[in-house]
């Protein structure tokens, strides 16, 4: 039996390195499996990810384009709102000067029994003049800021 111990030693031992070789490969190909999953779900991650960061993206570029257009159209309410105040200005100017001319006349027909001398009378048209141009102004400042 010592012949017989000494055949089975190295057939063991090459048993032992056949079925440690034989696991190292099952080892190798379950981690490469395990590995190749973990790849694929990290992808479908990634995918998930980018897809919900576009649908963000484009959520907030409506909502901002969005306020842009209520900015163009306040904008714009604006701008027409000044020029309809210079017109309705400009047609009071107008009317004031064809009142004022329309005094004048009349004046000559009648006597002016005011103490303000000429100039006086022509300064005080002129700051109530430049008076209404203030409120013109004022107006327009705070139709604009009006929001």
């Amino acid at each position: 039996p010592p012949q017989v111990q000494a055949a089975i030693a190295p057939a063991s031992s090459s048993c032992v390195m056949s079925r440690e070789l034989a696991a190292t490969k099952i080892q190798t190909a379950f981690r490469g499996h395990l590995a190749r999953r973990a790849l694929r779900a990290l992808k479908g991650l990634v995918r998930l990810k980018s897809l919900v960061q576009g649908h963000s993206v484009k959520r907030q570029a409506t909502s901002t384009l969005r306020c842009m257009q209520t900015l163009s159209r306040v904008q714009s309410k604006i701008r027409t709102r000044r020029i309809k105040m210079a017109e309705e200005n400009q047609a009071l100017q107008r009317q004031l000067l064809l009142n004022q001319e329309l005094e004048t006349l009349r004046m000559g027909d009648q006597w002016n029994t005011s103490l303000q001398s000429k100039e006086q009378i022509e300064a005080s048209l002129v700051s109530r003049q430049e008076a209404a141009a203030r409120r013109e102004r004022a107006l327009a400042y705070a139709f604009s800021h009006q929001v």
